[in-house]
């Protein structure tokens, strides 16, 4: 019910952000995350995962890859395709974001370690226990 509504609500925000801002502004990208997130949690997790891969495209372009907004989208998508079960392409990225995050924003930045917990939950996830463990510890004695 909810999640229905909102996504049709922040489609129809989109449609009029793309025509009047143009598909790379930022308040375009945002509105694109929130559609993605939204479809994402209602479940339909290949256009999430789609509307995810547009807006990290599009942040790369304009921000560069390297920017904290893109690296968000990043994490997003990896997320996403974490939830859709494609766990291998979503190590790869989570590990892509975390490496950028540790050099971009340093090891103790909230979003650094927020990207250490999803790839430590991630490694669990595919069996890599040991790994997950001391990735654990890092974020564990983050003040």
């Amino acid at each position: 019910g909810r999640y229905s509504e909102a996504v049709d609500t922040y489609r129809q925000i989109l449609s009029i952000k793309e025509r009047n801002l143009g598909p790379l502004h930022p308040g375009t990208l945002h509105t694109l995350t929130n559609v993605a997130i939204a479809l994402t949690d209602m479940g339909n997790f290949s256009e999430g995962v789609e509307l995810h891969r547009r807006a990290l495209d599009a942040r790369e372009r304009t921000l560069g890859k390297e920017h904290p907004e893109t690296l968000q989208s990043l994490s997003q998508l990896a997320l996403a395709l974490d939830n859709m079960g494609h766990l291998p392409e979503a190590e790869e990225l989570q590990r892509r974001a975390l490496d950028a995050k540790e050099r971009t924003l340093g090891p103790q930045h909230p979003s650094t370690l927020r990207s250490i917990e999803r790839l430590a939950d991630l490694l669990q996830d595919l069996g890599k226990e040991s790994e997950a463990a001391e990735l654990q510890k890092r974020a564990a004695v983050a003040p």
